[in-house]
């Protein structure tokens, strides 16, 4: 082992190279990155080309692989000598405690931490979504350990320098997948910008470091560091940068004020200055913590949403936490249990606020430390914390008795965790798998330089090489078996998930193996998924009778109503678990059960959910007035479609008698106001969305489209006010789609006005799906093609697309129409073909509409669509 030094670093890099660009698994660009060579090449060759669904990410399994080839590494190595470290003292007495603490904190903090977990999810009973957190914990516990144990044979400066290679190709495969997607923030291949900002803040603290205390040296000991090593601290500080200043995201940033402040302390630490030094600290330190502190504060008190958004979900969940806290602190929730415990907790307020809360389950509390005391209690959670202190303060008691190229190292291991403390205090990157490997190898580092430092004397083996080797290397397989065991789960998740509504059989055989994932989100996706596909085929075979007399469909609705218990009883609070449930209860015809569990869930989770509100107003309420108030709470997050309207045609008469009138008057005078706050109803603007919808259907387009128009309207008077009422994308989405549907049909002559509103429709659309912002926005650009473009496109969306194409064909608009005919059109005909039929499909119905004009009224476009959709009439075309 000793002659193969460089195995162990290169190993390293590997693991981090894994961990940052393994998986390739954005979709094509939309325009043609795929065809720009040769760089593209380039690009592909450092990334390993595998496409998944958003299910699996290889990346997760970089880490357990590598501790379990490392383990491997040490079975068939030749032992050493003990006490043969390159910067070894006279081994400790073995009998001194502070000499075993020194050696083997990590170690036992890592056990501590298991066993709090363990614990935890035993009085839990919450086992089988606990155990994949369990294990990542494990594996990098052990992946720190480890490289501490390899430390008397392989030089720190080695798995730095392999940090600054990692760092430098991944961001330069970022930089260059941002140059040819042409979008604003790094994504690809490292993964979200708070991935990014957040390796940003790392690496580049730790390069500056090495290159700060280079420089601070004498002349006489520089010479003991490599100038590779700098060179690659200098190139590796320059992208870094380049990734912080890209990304710009706040918890990076004071990271890096916390690195800097660590980067002082170790330095004085080294050079043991005197009081006056560390006055100086300390008063930087303090006008530090109070900018900071002036600077979020203000931030969440800002009008603009881009700023105080963020803030204002983690504040929630901060709040949240600490009550959790509170009320369970000796073994908290069980390992990886967050999710399910603010689904439930914080349904409701979800539903009121979806803007403010994000409207969508939150896996991650946002502060990593917090989430610890949260799942594992309050000693466990603080043992867990208390690992990178104990890292940080480990480095500074070695600090001065290692040499020159060790104490750089170990300096830049010890501020960049510094930053990664207090960046993870507002971030959520330890719960994902990109950063988990870079934080665990710098604690390893650390504790590797600690371990050459104090080496262990010959008396202390009790346990001979034969039994490590064999320990070693049944670790090393049961590893490999639990990983390769959760890949076959996520490869039958994945492939599951592509057969859902096709085959649905087929689709369960491959879910029920991927429910034995690890993980809590992936877990219960997976159980989401499974009840899907089940309650598909209840449906399907609903009406049909088999020869004993009993309904076809009584297992699978049985097996459906297992499956969303099942989900149920980890999750209560999981989007729309029991109105499935409900759903499938009514097809067992249990009236009892619909009515508690949609009472249940529209009091406690979810007021406004449609489905739910749809199935109480057709199974539960009794009188009009009640299932008119239903289909208002389920306007509030949704569109108008075609099960609300069907709801609609049976409760509301044409002619409304004269109580709907007043409430109709009413609300349109509230909305009017700009004071939200005098609106006595908060679910008016649903109100004049079915009036307008009720004179829609009596003809009475002039009044439709005003009464669609005041409430579009005041949902833009909620998101300009940022009120936490704001609702949801898809129900803003579709008041400015039916607000220009109704204006064009009451004056299709002025197409502008109806192509203005669906351009709002557009905005609140896109803002509601995957998007991406573009680098380079042309002046006078339009929101959607020009400054921000979808990465997706739902099923959901292409009547909108198909009404904007209409629209902008009506105006003569021809600036991003072509996108828009392509997107309105299903995957398997998005042809030239189907385009131009699309094309000259939407030229006859607006030919139709401006028929009806007289000739001096027609838009100036109207010859131009003539001729077009005359080129598919049989009247003049044959």
């Amino acid at each position: 082992m000793t002659g193969r030094a460089w195995v162990i670093p290169v190993w390293t890099t590997v693991v981090l190279l894994g961990a940052t660009v393994a998986l390739n698994n954005t979709r094509s660009a939309q325009n043609g990155a795929e065809t720009r060579p040769p760089l593209s090449y380039l690009a592909r060759c450092i990334t390993l080309p595998l496409v998944l669904t958003d299910s699996a990410d290889v990346r997760a399994y970089a880490l357990p692989i590598g501790l379990a080839g490392l383990l491997m590494l040490f079975a068939i190595r030749r032992a050493a000598a003990p006490g043969s470290g390159p910067a070894a003292i006279p081994p400790a007495d073995p009998h001194r405690v502070e000499a075993i603490l020194s050696r083997h904190w990590l170690a036992a903090m890592a056990i501590l931490v298991l066993l709090a977990g363990m614990a935890s999810a035993t009085v839990n009973q919450t086992w089988p979504p606990s155990r994949g957190w369990l294990f990542q914990f494990a594996c990098g516990a052990g992946w720190s350990l480890a490289l501490a144990h390899c430390a008397p044979f392989v030089p720190p400066s080695r798995i730095l320098s392999g940090l600054f290679i990692t760092a430098i190709l991944s961001a330069a495969a970022t930089f260059w997948h941002r140059e040819v997607l042409g979008f604003r923030y790094p994504v690809w291949p490292i993964g979200p910008i708070t991935i990014v900002s957040a390796l940003g803040m790392l690496v580049g603290l730790a390069a500056l470091t090495v290159l700060i205390g280079w420089s601070s040296l004498h002349r006489d000991a520089r010479r003991g560091v490599s100038r590779a090593m700098l060179g690659l601290a200098i190139v590796a500080t320059l992208v870094a940068t380049a990734m912080l200043i890209v990304s710009g995201r706040r918890s990076a940033y004071l990271g890096v004020a916390a690195g800097l402040l660590t980067a002082a302390v170790w330095m004085l630490r080294c050079r043991r200055a005197g009081w006056r030094g560390w006055l100086a600290i300390s008063v930087i330190a303090a006008f530090g913590i109070a900018g900071a502190t002036q600077w979020v504060v203000g931030q969440s008190r800002s009008t603009a949403r881009e700023q105080s958004g963020s803030l204002a979900l983690r504040f929630e969940l901060w709040r949240y936490a600490a009550r959790s806290i509170v009320d369970r602190p000796i073994l908290g929730r069980g390992p990886d249990q967050f999710l399910c415990g603010n689904a439930t907790d914080l349904a409701l307020a979800r539903a009121v606020r979806p803007h403010e809360l994000h409207g969508a389950l939150e896996p991650s509390a946002h502060n990593e430390w917090l989430q610890a005391a949260y799942e594992l209690g309050v000693t466990g959670g603080l043992i867990y914390s208390m690992i990178p202190l104990a890292a940080v303060l480990a480095a500074l008691r070695i600090g001065h008795l290692i040499d020159t190229s060790q104490r750089l190292v170990l300096g830049a291991a010890c501020v960049a965790l510094a930053a990664v403390v207090v960046a993870e205090a507002s971030s959520i990157n330890l719960r994902y798998p990109i950063l988990t490997a870079w934080y665990w190898t710098l604690i390893g580092v650390i504790a590797g330089a600690e371990r050459s430092v104090r080496p262990a004397s010959a008396a202390r083996a009790y346990i001979g090489p034969g039994i490590r080797r064999l320990a070693a290397v049944g670790a090393g397989m049961a590893i490999v078996l639990a990983v390769f065991n959760d890949a076959v789960s996520s490869a039958a998740h994945a492939r599951g998930r592509e057969q859902l509504g096709r085959d649905d059989r087929a689709a369960i055989a491959l879910l029920e193996l991927g429910v034995d994932r690890m993980g809590c989100a992936a877990s219960l996706k997976a159980r989401e998924e499974l009840g899907i596909a089940w309650s598909n085929l209840a449906r399907a075979s609903a009406g049909a009778e088999s020869t004993t007399g009993d309904r076809a469909d009584e297992s699978p609705v049985r097996r459906a109503i297992a499956v969303w218990e099942s989900l149920v009883r980890m999750c209560p609070g999981y989007p729309q678990a029991e109105v499935r449930l409900a759903e499938m209860y009514v097809r067992a015809k249990d009236a009892e059960r619909v009515k508690d569990a949609l009472m249940h869930y529209l009091r406690a989770i979810d007021p406004y959910d449609p489905v739910a509100n749809v199935l109480y107003a057709r199974h539960v309420a009794w009188d009009t007035a009640g299932r008119i108030r239903a289909m208002q709470h389920a306007l509030r997050s949704s569109a108008l479609g075609s099960q609300i309207a069907a709801m609609l045609a049976l409760n509301v008469p044409l002619e409304a008698d004269a109580d709907w009138d007043y409430q109709v008057s009413r609300a349109s005078a509230e909305l009017q106001s700009p004071d939200v706050r005098r609106w006595r109803d908060s679910l008016a603007p649903e109100l004049l969305r079915i009036e307008a919808w009720r004179r829609a259907r009596m003809d009475r387009i002039h009044g439709a489209a005003r009464m669609q128009f005041i409430a579009a309207q005041a949902y833009e008077l909620l998101e300009r006010g940022n009120a936490p009422v704001r609702r949801p994308a898809e129900a803003e989405c579709d008041a400015w789609l039916r607000a220009a549907e109704y204006a064009f049909r009451d004056r299709p002559n002025a197409p502008s006005s109806a192509l203005e509103m669906v351009r709002k429709a557009e905005r609140y659309a896109v803002l509601g799906i995957r998007h991406e912002y573009l680098r380079r926005v042309e002046p006078g650009g339009e929101f959607v093609g020009d400054k921000v473009v979808p990465v997706e496109l739902p099923e959901r969306l292409r009547p909108l697309w198909r009404a904007s194409a209409r629209f902008r064909m009506a105006a003569g608009e021809e600036r991003g129409l072509e996108m828009r005919l392509v997107s309105a059109l299903p995957a398997e005909g998005r042809t030239p073909e189907g385009v131009d039929r699309l094309r000259r499909e939407l030229a006859a119905e607006l030919v139709r509409a401006m028929r009806e004009l007289p000739p001096g009224q027609r838009p100036a476009t109207f010859r131009a669509l003539e001729s077009l959709a005359g080129e598919e009439s049989p009247s003049k075309g044959e």
